[in-house]
């Protein structure tokens, strides 16, 4: 779809009902196939093992080796949606995160408890306003296998680093397709597949993520979590020839920025 349409199709009214929306179209099928042949090559070299998927963290703009996909997180229609959303004065918030083949429960992208340090700020205030776009590489317009939401649950003011209970909201199933993306607050409640999409379609799901907020205190302490979280877990890759298995009980201290 061209920029123009994206923005078109942008139903901001339902964006902040809801928390999330989807956006059509977003990927070519040049890009689409060239994306899904990038993941399937570059998860046979470096990984992290997790939740019975792999996942590469942190990888948008610094891996080189994965093609045009490096700098999807840039490209002119994610800007647009983003620009859209947030107004102007927007940052990448320097969260990037590459799934295969994940097992992901319900939960929100506030920062964990055990990185609750790095954002003292409530996630509840105004001022917080940070969005995900999340982009899966196969069709799940006929299956149960992509992202699930709780429509409305980003409204409401939990323990602030603790996951809200889900009992009082619908749960939705999102039939997005191979090319569409689906943006959200960080706040709503979400989940991805609970069994494996590759044992009844015999190929590896893919999931993109990327992060943006506001240019304000809020995201720059919810990005200073996540460059830690992403650099002990390239960590654990860069030690490990590659190839590695994570748990939240590591508790490596990187140092810094680490390449992987």
């Amino acid at each position: 779809m061209k920029i123009n349409g994206i923005k078109q199709n942008l139903d901001l009214a339902k964006f902040n009902e809801d928390g999330y929306m989807v956006v059509k179209n977003v990927l070519t099928e040049g890009q689409l196939e060239t994306y899904r042949a990038a993941c399937e090559s570059m998860f046979q070299k470096k990984y992290l093992e997790f939740n019975d998927g792999k996942v590469i963290p942190g990888w948008a703009g610094r891996l080189r080796e994965i093609g045009t996909l490096n700098n999807l997180h840039k490209h002119p229609r994610l800007v647009t949606i983003v620009s859209t959303i947030l107004g102007p004065d927007w940052v990448y918030a320097q969260h990037s995160d590459l799934h295969e083949n994940k097992i992901t429960n319900w939960h929100t992208d506030v920062l964990p408890e055990r990185l609750s340090h790095f954002q003292d700020k409530d996630p509840y205030d105004p001022g917080y306003k940070i969005i995900k776009i999340c982009i899966l590489l196969q069709d799940h317009t006929n299956n149960e296998h992509g992202l699930w939401m709780r429509p409305g649950s980003h409204k409401v003011q939990a323990n602030k680093f603790k996951n809200k209970g889900g009992d009082e909201f619908e749960d939705v199933c999102i039939k997005s397709g191979p090319k569409d993306a689906i943006v959200f607050d960080q706040k709503v409640m979400h989940r991805g597949q609970l069994s494996q999409y590759k044992d009844t379609y015999g190929s590896n799901r893919y999931l993109i993520t990327y992060g943006y907020g506001l240019n304000n205190i809020y995201t720059n302490q919810h990005a200073a979590g996540t460059i830690y979280r992403q650099n002990q877990q390239r960590f654990e890759i860069a030690k490990n020839n590659g190839k590695a298995v994570w748990s939240k009980s590591v508790n490596s201290n990187p140092g810094g920025d680490v390449e992987i």
